[in-house]
């Protein structure tokens, strides 16, 4: 018998002998593969139209795995049928599991249709500005979805870095740096395996430096070694962190030799050496790239015999039947008969049986539209369409991807159809269809477009709109982006009235700079919701925007000093609200730190202010001094005032600090709860004022938790620290202007609180509600803001529901919270150095009790707050345990980690260099999480699951976590 007939037999045997993949179904059905070749594809399911067809062709190919296409996944209910067929189908083949696999990276690449009821997700790039944990659930919400009807691969993430020079890949890429393409990358597929959805890497080993598509072309990649290792980096962390399978592109690298990627054995060399059980896939050998003319069954030989364990293969059936059939009769024929065969694919089916799937029911539709409004992280001006004409240019996207669809329209333009961006504004703007409101679709490919939108500029509806939106599809570099080009460079004499929708493709920015142009990654539901949502909620002011509206009628003829940190910033830029309206939609309002804006305004203007002293909370000014540094007040600065510490030799300002001056301007960004010590500050500062008789104008703004309402234990008086001083719970759920005019109650200061609300730069359609401990002036004219005023009186409470209003249960309108969604995914700018993200702040309610403890909670990493652990932690255990318990709107995923000493956020953090094991905290629906339970819970969980290593921290002879409560309730409950 023949040395490559044993190996075949020797195959067979291995593949089918396994206890675990035998007991999956009756051992007398499984025979093995009579197309043992087939064994070594993923297959472009075919577009049949009956499941005998499908049958058919599965007996012919037996493939590894199928590829879904668009045509598979138009219905999500018929997809899971045509899932659940496939698998029965393959079962009676011996062939059990199949690698039901698709592309759905998001953002443009993402396979299943919306109107077949699936739901899609932001795009990679716009995902990574949003921060690793939304990248995580972006993926658990594509898994669930998989995991219903079936699929069980994701060709996804793409880990390629980021170059504008490159359109091939733009927005499916997580960022441009090797850090934020790994840390998003890997929480994308971790993301996956929760669900057991088996990721795949690529396009190893990065294309960031091909200029061309391997669709089409032979590309080589001329890369310096260094160029190379830069590129190479986000995989190999990848690889270190044990993903089970990689996808390798066809471009050539001087590195791997003179042939593609997808065929070298050194790639396969240098994979293996991270991990031993890996997967390697090639890129789809229907490319151009892969095999350059040569005889396609011996390249795909030689892939097979340099390592690599599965192929796709995208062609029509018969052509995948015939390449199959080929190679079979070469192994039947005793040649190129693959030499290494090895039990990876054997294992990597196990596992999908064996994969233990979370069942998180994500509602689906509520977390996509909290990515979307997270992922659209630019700043977007407000629209008041009321009497407006607006015009609305689309590129019918059809023609470039078959799968998208127009929706229908009342309107006979357009031959009846209409972009899901003009239905979706139209439902938003009710009042559009009053107006002159009308959509112009042009055909990408078509030289007569740019005809058609001459003689539509020619018609004079552009010259004669308010608004004109410009809908691009900008995508790879094919013909469709030059006609595009065209029509942009046309219609630049509108420039100052367009905005532009697009997906953020590098080459289109530049040619209309002069617009606004809203990257919205794809065009898919939730993102398009999301843009129309920024563009017609009113936009969120702070007190300190409306102070910059009229810093005269405030500051005329005082000497004022600003008690302020980092998040002290204005979004105005000085102009009037006159000015602002008339601004062309390209300005952007960058912000501006207050002190710079108001020394200069005080500098330039006639008004006989002067700023005569700063003064810094915690952190300092900048927001550059880890918890608890003991802060020196400076007599000089660029200024040419003193910075005063408020926490170094004094936590409160003395009378010689206040004495020259006529107002003393306060304006925080606080965390939501007590133990954030602003408040403190604050309370000591408004008794300060009050002693020496000094007005306060207090400059709100939002409370970035407030939708959880007030939670957590009341301050008990004998717990009082300057962790806590203020007499509210834990979770105050209020703004720090409701809680400045709460503690005046007492103290009596002469206070006025510039309001942060919703007001609009246009008329407002309902009266302001009041909310708890408000008394303020109604809707006062610009030049007069809104504001509150309180010389020692209590705050007349109003919990009235003005003209109908609907109130959620912690007395904010839903028009508000947009507002506030809106503001901080645009401008969130970090309260002090561990708390660098909204996530981290919206998690740090939980994890901040971990300080009270010797478990790490994730200073001296990226992720503080987000992360808490200890090295003698089971991280898979403990998640395990604590996902078990369901808590409401929360997951916990296993994570190691190692705190290092960062200067100005972690000197000297707990574990310092020290491997710990724990769990980072992702929450998937803000609005149902219970942050004290969940807490309980976790120290619970620590505490006696490892009695001997945990401890309770002392600060003096007093316990750090009781100081943190207020109370002592959480310490007792956590030991039970």
């Amino acid at each position: 018998m023949s040395l490559y007939i044993k190996r075949l037999m020797i195959f067979v045997v291995i593949y089918f002998s396994s206890a675990n993949y035998l007991s999956t179904y009756p051992h007398k059905k499984n025979k093995g593969p009579s197309c043992p070749s087939g064994q070594f594809f993923i297959l472009t399911l075919p577009s049949f139209q009956t499941f005998k067809e499908f049958g058919t062709w599965l007996e012919k190919t037996q493939p590894a795995g199928v590829m879904l296409i668009p045509a598979h996944v138009k219905n999500r209910l018929q997809t899971k049928k045509l899932c659940s067929f496939l698998q029965l189908k393959v079962k009676k083949l011996g062939i059990f599991p199949l690698l039901i696999c698709i592309d759905w990276e998001g953002g443009i690449v993402s396979r299943p249709t919306e109107s077949g009821g699936f739901t899609s997700i932001p795009s990679p790039y716009n995902l990574a500005k949003s921060g690793k944990s939304d990248c995580f659930l972006a993926a658990q919400l594509v898994a669930q979805q998989m995991s219903d009807v079936g699929i069980n691969v994701d060709f996804a993430p793409s880990l390629d870095l980021f170059d504008p020079k490159n359109p091939i890949l733009a927005t499916r890429c997580f960022g441009a740096t090797p850090e934020i393409v790994s840390d998003c990358g890997i929480a994308f597929c971790k993301g996956l395996m929760s669900y057991g959805i088996m990721p795949v890497i690529k396009h190893y080993p990065g294309l960031m430096l091909g200029k061309g598509d391997t669709h089409f072309d032979k590309i080589e990649i001329n890369a310096t070694q260094e160029e190379f290792d830069h590129n190479e980096k986000p995989f190999i962390a990848a690889l270190r962190e044990k993903l089970p399978i990689i996808m390798i592109g066809h471009a050539q690298y001087k590195q791997f030799g003179p042939i593609p990627a997808s065929r070298s054995g050194k790639v396969i060399k240098r994979l293996k050496q991270y991990n031993a059980n890996l997967i390697a896939v090639t890129d789809d050998i229907a490319m151009q790239a892969y095999n350059n003319g040569q005889d396609l069954s011996n390249t795909v030989i030689e892939s097979i015999n340099n390592g690599f364990d599965l192929v796709i293969y995208s062609a029509p059936p018969e052509k995948q039947i015939q390449l199959i059939e080929k190679i079979n009769r070469q192994i039947n024929s005793k040649k190129n008969y693959p030499n290494v065969i090895k039990n990876n694919l054997i294992k990597l089916k196990q596992n999908l049986i064996k994969a233990k799937k979370i069942i998180l029911n994500l509602d689906e539709k509520e977390v996509a539209s909290q990515l979307a409004k997270k992922a659209l992280y630019q700043k977007i001006n407000s629209i008041d369409f009321s009497d407006k004409n607006t015009v609305l240019i689309s590129v019918d996207y059809t023609k470039i991807r078959p799968a998208e669809i127009l929706i229908d329209s009342e309107e006979s333009n357009n031959s009846g159809k209409q972009t899901q961006f003009a239905a979706l504004l139209k439902k938003a703007q009710t009042n559009l269809s009053a107006i002159n409101f009308g959509e112009f679709i042009l055909d990408p490919k078509s030289d007569q477009s740019c005809k058609k939108l001459e003689e539509f500029i020619e018609s004079g509806t552009p010259n004669s709109a308010d608004y004109i939106f410009v809908q691009t599809f900008f995508y790879g570099d094919g013909i469709w982006n030059k006609i595009q080009t065209q029509w942009l460079e046309m219609l630049e004499p509108y420039a100052n009235k367009i905005i532009v929708l697009s997906l953020g493709h590098p080459s289109e920015k530049f040619i209309l700079p002069q617009s606004q142009i809203i990257e919205l990654g794809s065009f898919n539901i939730p993102m398009l919701n999301a843009a129309v949502r920024r563009l017609t909620t009113k936009p969120l002011l702070t007190g300190a925007d409306k102070l910059a509206q009229n810093p005269k009628a405030f500051l005329e003829n005082k000497k004022f000093g600003i008690l302020c940190h980092k998040c002290s910033v204005v979004n105005l830029d000085n102009k009037t609200e006159q000015n602002i309206v008339a601004q062309t939609f390209a300005t952007q309002y960058f912000a501006t730190f207050l002190p710079d804006f108001l020394y200069n305004w005080a500098q330039n203007s006639e008004y006989n202010s002067k700023l005569c002293a700063l003064f810094a909370p915690e952190h300092g000014i900048m927001g550059t001094q880890q918890d608890g540094a003991q802060i020196k007040s400076e007599n000089s600065s660029k200024w040419d005032c003193p910075v005063y510490s408020l926490h170094g030799a004094t936590k409160c300002p003395t009378p010689e600090m206040l004495k020259d001056l006529d107002l003393l301007i306060i304006d925080f960004q606080e965390a939501g709860v007590r133990c954030y010590t602003y408040l403190s500050t604050l309370a000591l500062t408004l008794q300060a004022a009050k002693d020496c008789n000094i007005p306060v104008l207090l400059l709100e703004r939002p409370n970035p938790i407030k939708f959880l309402g007030a939670f957590g234990p009341n301050l008990n008086p004998e717990f009082e620290s300057f962790l806590g001083k203020v007499p509210t719970q834990f979770g105050h759920g209020s703004t720090i202007g409701e809680i400045a005019e709460n503690l005046n109650a007492k103290i009596g200061a002469d206070l006025t609180v510039l309001k942060c609300d919703a007001t609009s730069f246009y008329k407002i359609n309902a009266p302001n509600v009041p909310a708890r401990g408000e008394c303020f002036l109604q809707a006062a004219p610009f030049d007069t803001p809104r504001i509150a005023r309180h010389s020692g009186r209590a705050a007349k409470k109003n919990v009235s529901n003005h003209a109908g209003i609907k109130l959620t249960s912690n007395g904010t309108t839903p028009e508000s919270l947009e507002s506030v969604d809106a503001y901080f995914s645009s401008n969130f700018i970090p309260p002090s150095p561990n708390l660098p993200t909204i996530d981290s702040v919206y998690v740090y309610p939980m994890t901040v009790f971990i300080e009270g403890t010797n478990y790490s909670e994730g200073r001296g990493t990226a992720y503080p707050f987000e992360q808490i652990g200890a090295p003698w932690v089971n991280a898979k255990k403990l998640a395990a345990n604590l996902n078990n318990k369901k808590l409401p709107g929360i997951y916990f995923e296993p994570i190691s980690f190692t705190p290092k000493i960062i200067p100005g956020k972690a000197e000297t953090p707990k574990h310092k260099n020290s491997l710990c094991h724990g769990v980072f905290l992702h929450i998937y629906n803000r609005k149902k999480i219970k942050p004290f339970l969940t807490t309980q819970t976790i120290l619970k969980e620590l505490f006696q699951a490892h009695p001997k290593q945990s401890e309770w921290l002392k600060s003096g002879n007093r316990y750090f976590i009781d100081l943190l409560a207020g109370d002592d309730s959480m310490r007792k409950i956590a030991k039970g």
